[in-house]
Formats: C-alpha cells, structure tokens, sequence
C-alpha cells in the first residue's frame, strides 16, 4: 500500500509476515478499495495492526482500519492461516 502513495515499501519495521493468499487475496482487495476512495477524492487516515498470539513472529490476524474525510469506513480482521 505505502508504494502506491510515494511511502517506502522496504522499511523493515513496516514489513510483516503474513500468507501470501492473504496479502495477494484479500488484503489486496480492502487495498484497492482504498487506494480507489483516496483517487475519488477523499483523504483517507489508514491502519494495519498485526495480531500476535503467544511468542510467535508470525502474526495470528490483521486488522485493517481506514476513515475517509467524506463517510468511507472500513474496518476488517483477516486471519493470517
């Protein structure tokens, strides 16, 4: 998400381990919704938080939240399995 709006891609404390059906499925799909409010005008605040259960590394669900200056709301928990 952060290359499509000029932010860095490759920062380390940004990056996650999530399952690649995850990030290219769903996650991807809530992205492009985003990514399409934004371009219709709206100023969006956006967020993803990782869910870690026990001691693992690997996180156990995200949790993406985004509110558009004009009414747009997202709020969704995906689990990372």
């Amino acid at each position: 998400m952060a290359g499509r709006f000029g932010g860095t891609c490759g920062t380390l404390q940004n990056l996650a381990i999530v399952l690649q059906w995850v990030n290219e499925g769903i996650m991807k799909k809530y992205e492009a919704e985003v990514a399409l409010v934004v371009a219709g005008g709206q100023v969006v605040w956006y967020r993803v938080t990782l869910i870690y259960k026990d001691q693992s590394h690997i996180a156990h669900a995200i949790t993406m939240e985004a509110n558009g200056n004009k009414g747009y709301m997202l709020g969704v928990s995906i689990l990372n399995r």
